[in-house]
Order: C-alpha cells, then structure tokens, then sequence
C-alpha cells in the first residue's frame, strides 16, 4: 500500500466562479433529463451536481470574504493636500454633539400651555350611605 498524497490546488476566485457557471449548467441538462424523461442516474448526477456546487459556492464565499478584508478602507472625509491612494492611519473625527435649543430664542421652542390647578375631588360617598328621600321628607318643608 502506498501512500499518495493528493496535491489540493486551491483556484483562483474567478476560476471557481467559471467552474461554478459550468457546473450549474451541467445541472440544467441532468434535472431537465431527470424531469422530463425519468431517468434515474439523471437524477443522481443532479443530486451531485447540487452537491458539488454547495462546496464550490462555500468556498467561493470564503475568497470573496478574504478580498473584501484585504480592501482598505477609504474615509469621506479628506484633507486638502492629499492622494485619495494614500491611507490615513488616524482615526476618524468624532461626530459634533447636536444640542437642541428650547425656549423663546431657540429654532424649536416648544409651547407648553401651564397646568390649570387641581380641582378639589368630590368626596365619594356609598349609594348606603345616602339619605333617602321619601314623600313624607317632602311633605315637611
């Protein structure tokens, strides 16, 4: 038994993405030939094709993720003088502090009518509690 070990080639991005062009139109023909005329290998064929195109599109991902880290990130705000090649190693401006301005002098003032004073509450009393009227009580006065 000897050994071999397998030399894993790993594909530049645009290639895998012309690999995964070809693979899904392999998978066209396979699952219209599984759809339409029942073949059962078609169908197997399909399944890896599916398969396959899982792993390419995994690592697809993988490289595109790895070229959007490596971009360098460019800043709005620049400085007159210079390059928009040349990198800042600062750290961007803090944002301003927005303050809202109240009251008479300010853009927003805010119109707040005065609170009227508390009315004094009627003391609840139970319907029990209450003297009935009756017609003798009238007939009195």
């Amino acid at each position: 038994m000897s050994e071999e070990k397998k030399e894993v080639k790993i594909n530049s991005m645009e290639e895998n993405y012309k690999d995964l062009q070809a693979l899904i139109e392999c998978l066209n023909i396979d699952f219209d030939k599984f759809q339409k005329k029942k073949v059962k290998a078609a169908g197997q064929r399909a399944r890896n094709s599916l398969l396959n195109c899982k792993k390419l599109c995994d690592t697809l991902r993988k490289q595109i993720i790895a070229e959007i880290k490596a971009i360098p990130i460019k800043h709005r705000i620049q400085e007159s003088g210079d390059d928009e090649t040349e990198e800042k190693d600062e750290a961007p401006p803090s944002p301003p502090k927005l303050v809202r301005q109240t009251g008479a002098n300010g853009p927003h003032e805010t119109h707040q009518p005065k609170p009227e004073p508390a009315k004094p509450k009627k003391k609840r009393t139970r319907k029990a509690n209450k003297k009935k009227i009756t017609k003798a009580d009238l007939k009195d006065d």
